[in-house]
């Protein structure tokens, strides 16, 4: 099957279906027939989209993290951490085409300047 037929690999929807088979798996009681036919009430959501925007990724991320204990991040850290990798290993022009920059200036905002190459360049130079 191509990659394009598949469909999203991470989706809301298919999530939201996971997690209520989940439920109705571990139920400690049967569901009555009153409770079926029960209409829902309170605010109306919105139908969950097919796949995940970049806040709702980033809110995932964040419950996430909560849950674990452990700080918060968001998916933005990825990028400035892909950047500064690409920039240690390559050069900033590298880390810059990557990132689809225009401008090495912008560049030098999302990938940290490589310190153990400084230090290297300081022991070697005196």
């Amino acid at each position: 099957m191509a990659a394009a037929q598949m469909g999203y690999l991470f989706s809301p929807v298919r999530a939201m279906e996971a997690w209520n088979e989940e439920r109705r798996q571990n139920r400690k009681t049967p569901m009555t027939p009153s409770q079926a036919k029960r209409q829902r009430k309170g605010r109306k959501r919105s139908p969950l989209r097919d796949h995940y925007d970049v806040p709702s990724y980033r809110r995932a991320i964040r419950r996430a993290c909560l849950k674990a204990g452990i700080p918060p991040w968001s998916p933005h850290r990825l990028r400035h951490n892909t950047a500064t990798l690409v920039r240690q290993r390559y050069d900033i022009e590298a880390s810059s085409t990557v990132l689809g920059h225009s401008e090495l200036h912008t560049t030098g905002i999302y990938a940290e300047k490589n310190q153990a190459l400084a230090r290297r360049v300081m022991a070697e130079v005196g």
